[in-house]
């Protein structure tokens, strides 16, 4: 069963919260009234989810407290609070939190949050694992690969990428694809048209012509072989483009 800890200071609310919780088959594996405690419990317990009262006794409110938290531990934050004010929304919002359940709550409520804050938590690391992955496989892969968004600016480029263009990851992110991946006609010496811009407005793969050469950072040229496709999101709407090289034999 899913383990909470709850942070509230008012003590009648607190256990009337923790009596609905346990209710609805939760279990409450904490109960703190300050922030500080707040930590050090969410460090030493790790469960799966904090139910945090942002206007908290002690030097670190809830929103301190919930941002420590979500830092450090990646635990998902729900906020209690009774009202919030402009100032107190914007600075909630830097917790991330995952919920929030205004005072005076119902229990469905209750509920409902519960139930939405680890179901996104849970979709968030999910998407954060297969991120991670995805960067594992593009960064091992034996060619050169670079991608951009919508507007052909550079969103990555593996080390294989970085070794043929001259360029580094970190210097490459936001410029114009074209300015990192500089290719040209062998025998014209002419710019060859964005191979990502055909495949992102065609919606198809992209093969290169044989005689296109890749002109480097530092002016060196080099044959390539290659390929650029769109990339989709899941509703299947392009997001930008990928280029898959290598650098072949003159």
């Amino acid at each position: 069963m899913p383990s909470i800890l709850l942070v509230e200071d008012e003590f009648i609310l607190s256990e009337d919260l923790k009596e609905i919780l346990i209710n609805f088959g939760y279990e409450v594996v904490g109960m703190s009234a300050c922030g500080e405690d707040a930590i050090a419990i969410a460090e030493s317990l790790r469960p799966d989810l904090v139910m945090m009262d942002i206007m908290l006794v002690g030097e670190i409110d809830g929103i301190d407290a919930a941002i420590e938290i979500r830092q450090r531990l990646q635990i998902p934050v729900i906020f209690l609070s009774a009202y919030a004010n402009e100032t107190i929304i914007q600075r909630a919002k830097k917790a991330q939190p995952c919920g929030y359940v205004f005072k005076p709550f119902q229990e469905h409520e209750i509920k409902a949050a519960v139930e939405l804050a680890l179901h996104k938590h849970a979709t968030q690391q999910q998407i954060a694992e297969n991120e991670k992955w995805l960067d594992n496989v593009l960064t091992s892969i034996g060619d050169g690969v670079i991608t951009t968004d919508i507007h052909e600016a550079v969103t990555f480029l593996n080390p294989v990428a970085e070794s043929l263009t001259g360029w580094m990851l970190d210097e490459a992110i936001g410029l114009p694809y074209d300015k990192v991946f500089n290719i040209v006609y062998a025998k014209t010496k002419c710019a060859v048209e964005s191979p990502i811009r055909r495949a992102i407005q065609s919606g198809d793969a992209i093969r290169f012509s044989a005689d296109v050469l890749l002109i480097k950072r530092d002016g060196e040229a080099i044959s390539i072989d290659d390929s650029a496709a769109p990339i989709r999101d899941k509703q299947g709407d392009i997001r930008g483009g990928v280029v898959i090289f290598r650098g072949s034999p003159n």
